[in-house]
This record gives C-alpha cells, structure tokens and sequence, in this order.
C-alpha cells in the first residue's frame, strides 16, 4: 500500500534531523562512520525506525546502545523542527544493505575472475 505524502515528508524530515544530530556528535564518540541509510514511521507518526549503515566501525552494537541512549535528546530536535501534535518516538537499527552489497560484489567479481 502506498505511503501518504505527509508520511513521506515526515520520513525524509527525521532521516535529514538524525543525520545533522550524528554530525554535530555526542559527548561519546562513535567507533566509526555512521551513515543514516532510512527512516521509516508509522501511519499515525508515532513511532519511527531509523536504519544506519556503520562503515568501519569495531562495535556496531555498542554504537547502537549508545545512540538509543540518546534518543530522547534526538527527538528533542525533532520536535523541535517538525510542527506535530505527536513527536515520534525513535529507534535505531543496523541496516544490513551495506553488507549484503559487498558480498554481491565480491561475488560478482569472483564470478568475473573465473571466466577470464
């Protein structure tokens, strides 16, 4: 079924205020690069699910812990930007896509490899 436009809206809003959050930093520092890959709320814009992609990062789930703490501070800021009568609460997840791609491509590439 397809998304209405304000949900669509609201989803590229906190993907846009998560990655600004994550630029300015935290006290604690993260172990690597963390990228917002999507956000994904629910039709009555209460609960959002922020999917990050971590690049070269030694602990994802640390980064993960670490972030979900700071979670009331993030929807601080999105409170704050977003005119709503509900602010949606935030969760973090890892997004499996960055893997999966480098798998795909080793494969593609061992692949190539053996027909030459």
């Amino acid at each position: 079924m397809a998304q209405s436009v304000r949900v669509q809206r609201v989803e590229k809003e906190i993907r846009q205020i998560v990655a600004t959050a994550l630029l300015d930093g935290f006290k604690e520092p993260l172990s690597g690069f963390v990228s917002v890959t999507r956000a994904v709320v629910t039709k009555d814009l209460r609960n959002a699910k922020v999917f990050l992609s971590f690049i070269d990062a030694d602990d994802v789930q640390g980064d993960l812990e670490k972030l979900q703490s700071r979670a009331p501070d993030i929807q601080q800021r999105i409170n704050r930007s977003l005119r709503m009568k509900f602010c949606p609460k935030v969760q973090f997840y890892k997004d499996p896509s960055y893997e999966t791609q480098l798998k795909v491509e080793a494969l593609l590439k061992e692949i190539s490899d053996q027909n030459n």
